[in-house]
């Protein structure tokens, strides 16, 4: 079996699992090196854009996807040098440039001219700098997890993935062969209960990791943004994101396996429009978890802010 027929199966087998139906497109993009974004479509109704976090693609957010379809269009893209989008060296380019511009582009192909952004970790990130860099294309942030560029202080593991010779070697070694093995490491890394994790999901995110080019663009990742004492500063946003003024969501667990909720929370309350939800006991990917809190304090958020919006619009 040929690596995409692999995806492809996966992808139908996930979205099969979680009921939905989840439409694949490529989008071309003109942002060199970046010339395809893959992405994931589903549901109806007003746009979501879902950014995943550095280690994972678009698939990781089909079980949230899954309950809201019913009201809104869901596109959940692969970050360039994850899934089927097109590598990338991060090394190589600016990165927070080429985020704001292939989000963009993205966005422009997807007839979306601004919408809610749900991001996670790495993609959580992404979402705050897009709100930074093109604040007229966000209407709001749902950040689920701990998103990066709020603290440089990441676990050591993490850390030594910027090291240039051992670094990528690193990451290859942890990359899991098979599902006992991807089902471990969503328990280190993301979930408190990675039991709850179906083997459909396990086996898109091995069908992923196998695509050419996906270990060494996250390799790039950690070198790029990373060094040994933490994050470098231009991957610190902590203090700039006190002037997002877009209605923010935070949902923390507070066994988030990379910052704790004492993190965000400052960062939060500096912020001009935020709610902060800690939830006891969840993971850095708290939509993940058996229970569902998470996806019910994202749905009662972007239920509130489209309810806000009509608000405003009878008002005009």
């Amino acid at each position: 079996m040929n690596l995409e027929t692999r995806y492809n199966e996966a992808l139908d087998a996930l979205a099969t699992h979680h009921d939905i139906d989840v439409e694949s497109r490529l989008l071309d993009v003109d942002v060199p090196p970046v010339e395809r974004v893959h992405t994931l479509v589903a549901g109806d109704g007003p746009p979501l854009l879902f950014l995943h976090g550095v280690g994972v693609a678009a698939t990781s957010w089909l079980p949230l996807m899954a309950a809201l379809a019913d009201d809104y269009t869901c596109y959940a893209l692969d970050r360039p040098g994850r899934g089927r989008s097109s590598s990338l060296d991060h090394t190589a380019v600016d990165f927070r440039s080429v985020n704001a511009d292939v989000l963009t582009d993205v966005m422009d192909e997807l007839g979306v001219d601004s919408c809610p952004v749900v991001g996670n970790s790495f993609g959580g990130l992404q979402a705050l700098l897009l709100a930074l860099d093109r604040p007229d294309r966000v209407e709001s942030l749902a950040l689920l997890g701990a998103p990066a560029g709020l603290s440089g202080d990441f676990p050591l593991a993490t850390r030594l993935g910027s090291l240039r010779w051992i670094g990528p070697k690193l990451v290859a070694l942890a990359e899991p062969d098979d599902i006992e093995g991807a089902r471990e490491l969503w328990g280190r890394v993301a979930v408190v209960d990675e039991n709850h994790l179906s083997e459909p999901f396990l086996a898109a995110y091995l069908a992923e990791c196998a695509i050419p080019g996906t270990t060494e663009s996250l390799a790039s990742v950690f070198r790029d943004s990373l060094r040994l004492r933490g994050a470098r500063p231009e991957y610190l946003i902590r203090e700039e994101v006190t002037g997002v003024d877009h209605q923010t969501l935070f949902v923390w667990g507070s066994e988030d396996q990379y910052f704790a909720p004492e993190v965000g929370r400052p960062v939060a309350d500096a912020m001009p429009d935020t709610r902060f939800v800690e939830l006891d006991g969840l993971g850095h990917a708290p939509w993940l978890e058996p229970d569902t809190r998470a996806v019910e304090a994202t749905r009662a958020f972007l239920d509130g802010e489209r309810d806000d919006e009509r608000d405003r619009d009878r008002k005009r």
